[in-house]
């Protein structure tokens, strides 16, 4: 599937967890976690609306929800991440 990333959330221990979604606004498909590993985390070199291509299976949990297992995720179309912006206590909103 093509799904675009909606969020990037660094982990505690290394790594991310990127947040992806479908391309279809009007789709009901909830959004999907993949967990990217500290000694993996030099690939994710691309920002949120980057388009990455994700391969695994539909199942159906008990609850009666369907869901997506990742298997693995490739990036197709990078967009480049902002920029680390810094800003002390001084220059921070509390002036």
């Amino acid at each position: 599937m093509a799904l675009e990333v909606c969020h990037i959330d660094p982990r505690e221990n290394g790594g991310y967890i990127v947040t992806v979604g479908d391309l279809d606004l009007t789709s009901l498909a909830a959004p999907v976690d993949i967990y990217v590993s500290a000694d993996q985390e030099s690939r994710v070199n691309f920002g949120v609306g980057s388009i990455l291509a994700v391969v695994g299976g539909a199942w159906k949990s008990r609850d009666d929800e369907y869901r997506f297992g990742v298997d693995g995720w490739w990036c197709a179309d990078a967009i480049e991440p902002m920029a680390d912006i810094e800003v002390s206590d001084e220059e921070g909103w509390d002036e």
